[in-house]
């Protein structure tokens, strides 16, 4: 019975996104909930969970259905913002690379005229 109210709270766990900070007090009520069931019906696999509380994907869909317009634009234009900044601070570091990169090739162009020079005294 342990593995299978683990194994249905993982499948919940997966269906909401991580990012939600209301996700852990969701899984801890949920998590009550299902061991209070478990402990009033010993028998219980996971289809009679499903049965009982919804399969885990209709869960992760009241959990988003539960939510406001403005705390999921706000979670969205969070991830906008995260995502634009981690491009734009790769951007740079690929240029700055490549203008190094280009600097040294010039430089070695300009000053050994594309050979290796050895001096001998």
């Amino acid at each position: 019975m342990l593995k299978t109210y683990k194994r249905y709270l993982r499948e919940v766990s997966k269906q909401i996104p991580s990012f939600w900070p209301e996700k852990q007090a969701f899984l801890a009520n949920l998590k009550h909930d299902v061991v209070d069931y478990i402990a009033s019906h010993p028998n219980a696999d996971g289809a009679a969970l499903s049965a009982h509380f919804g399969s885990p994907k209709e869960i992760g869909f009241s959990f988003l259905a539960e939510l406001s317009y403005e705390q999921i634009q706000k979670r969205i234009s969070n991830s906008r913002k995260i995502v634009t900044t981690i491009v734009v601070i790769g951007t740079i570091v690929l240029l700055m690379i490549s203008a190094a990169l280009i600097g040294m090739i010039i430089y070695n162009c300009s000053q050994v005229n594309g050979y290796y020079t050895t001096i001998i005294q």
